[in-house]
């Protein structure tokens, strides 16, 4: 839609949603590949629903997106952090 329009602030941040929601759901299979528990974060998938949704029905997918784009890549980076410090409390095996 944005690029179809000329705006290209709203197709980067499209991209970087889609992107930041792609990693939040990474981070968490990787994790639990590797046996820890990653369910933290403030913008999960439902949380991404209940902002997408009603806004689009409003008419405004700048705002979806950016909030979007925001909220997922926050929660990638909160994830990441977490996994990191579990992985350090670990004692190394000798």
């Amino acid at each position: 839609y944005f690029s179809t329009v000329g705006d290209t602030v709203g197709a980067f941040l499209t991209y970087a949603a889609a992107a930041g929601s792609v990693l939040v759901s990474y981070v968490r299979a990787r994790a639990q590949s590797l046996g820890y528990e990653a369910k933290v974060g403030l913008f999960t998938r439902m949380e991404r629903y209940l902002v997408l949704a009603p806004l689009l029905v409003i008419n405004q997918p700048f705002w979806a997106v950016l909030i979007i784009a925001l909220g997922a890549n926050i929660t990638a980076i909160q994830r990441i952090i977490h996994i990191r410090r579990e992985v350090h409390k670990q004692p190394e095996e000798e």
